[in-house]
């Protein structure tokens, strides 16, 4: 991470920032892997946060966040990186074949169940943390301070923190919750209550492990 270009974590506590910092440090790493921007120990409780990083907190508009998981690796030589990334997503039609209270789910319940969850998915993965106002500073102003100098107001680092871990602790509980509503509410999905429950409970193991969670 520290090898990038922004240093996306909620870790240590923001207030080590302002003691050791201040207001004159950047919230930045080395910048040793062009623009990216490296988020290790990557699952998917992360993507809002990364979504949020990439689109109103990076410097430069040609900033790229690389979610690197463990066991995957990120190479640069030479002016140019590669990712090796591992393979893992999840399929309904696996999740069904491993389980035993699934038998008997048609095909179009199957699919309204794997749209449901990326609806719940992408109802949730928008989320911003614009309504927090510290010291005079809110979430627009310090957005306006990142994009106009090279330091950040160490006010600006524990509100993306804070921002940060509500959003990374948050998600895949939220993700579970509007699931399961949805998939309640949803007359094309035919599934008994414990089927529902024995799905929504494997989407949000997989949203602790990985991104892909609504193939």
């Amino acid at each position: 991470m520290a090898l990038g270009q922004d240093i996306l974590t909620y870790e240590p506590n923001p207030h080590s920032w302002g003691y050791l910092m201040g207001d004159n440090a950047a919230m930045t790493g080395m910048g040793l892997v062009g623009e990216c921007t490296i988020r290790p120990h990557f699952v998917g409780k992360w993507t809002p946060a990364i979504r949020l990083a990439r689109r109103e907190l990076a410097r430069s508009s040609d900033a790229t966040v690389v979610p690197i998981k463990n066991g995957e690796g990120f190479i640069c030589s030479n002016g140019f990186c590669e990712h090796y990334k591992l393979n893992r997503v999840l399929h309904f039609a696996n999740f069904v074949s491993k389980c035993p209270y699934c038998q008997g789910i048609t095909d179009a319940s199957a699919k309204a169940a794997v749209k449901a969850t990326r609806e719940a998915y992408d109802a949730i993965v928008h989320e911003k943390c614009t309504g927090i106002t510290l010291e005079g500073r809110d979430w627009n102003s310090c957005v306006e301070a990142r994009k106009g100098s090279d330091t950040d107001p160490y006010i600006c680092v524990y509100m993306w923190r804070q921002c940060f871990n509500s959003l990374v602790t948050g998600f895949c509980d939220s993700l579970t919750k509007t699931l399961q509503t949805r998939l309640a509410s949803s007359g094309d999905v035919d599934l008994t209550p414990t089927q529902r429950l024995r799905y929504t409970t494997r989407v949000n193991t997989r949203c602790l492990q990985d991104e892909d969670v609504y193939h």
